[in-house]
């Protein structure tokens, strides 16, 4: 009786794991279906000073390593891949408004030629679709539309689309 009892708790959260991982992937593709196309807004003074296309990270936490959070490491060696293929394209970080980043890293970021700006909630509030959408990462194009969504840190394929769309 104690095995019947078992499988069935076994049998009954292996259906419940498969339901809910595929009603997630639908609500997954709802939201990138939707984003892409959308404006999004800039202040006129980032605007200014960034080029066309812009990789947009949004950071609502750093948490205790900031540099390991925002993956600084990991952008710069994506920063010099779209420069070896001469794609015009910045990487741009949006911050929490209480972020403070320590002039170690400021200046690490500003060699690695990746930007950030410390206005997360107006930029939400601008920007009303972004704030409750599970992704963070954002390839926008020079109408300042979003043409990819998802990080394609540790993801080849989607590395690979986002250089694609930025040869367009």
């Amino acid at each position: 009786m104690r095995c019947k009892t078992e499988c069935f708790f076994y049998f009954f959260f292996v259906l419940l794991f498969v339901v809910c991982s595929c009603s997630n992937k639908a609500n997954t593709t709802d939201y990138v279906k939707n984003l892409r196309g959308q404006k999004v807004w800039f202040e006129e003074s980032v605007t200014d000073t960034l080029k066309e296309s812009k990789i947009l990270i949004l950071m609502p936490d750093t948490g205790d390593c900031t540099t390991c959070a925002m993956q600084v490491y990991d952008w710069y060696i994506y920063k010099l891949d779209l420069d070896k293929h001469e794609l015009n394209c910045d990487i741009i970080y949006v911050l929490n408004d209480s972020v403070r980043l320590d002039k170690s890293i400021a200046n690490l970021m500003k060699r690695y030629k990746l930007n950030y700006i410390a206005n997360l909630s107006s930029f939400y509030s601008e920007n009303k679709i972004l704030k409750d959408v599970p992704f963070t990462t954002f390839l926008i194009d020079k109408a300042n539309k979003i043409k990819l969504v998802g990080s394609p840190i540790d993801n080849d394929k989607l590395w690979k689309l986002y250089k694609q769309a930025l040869q367009k």
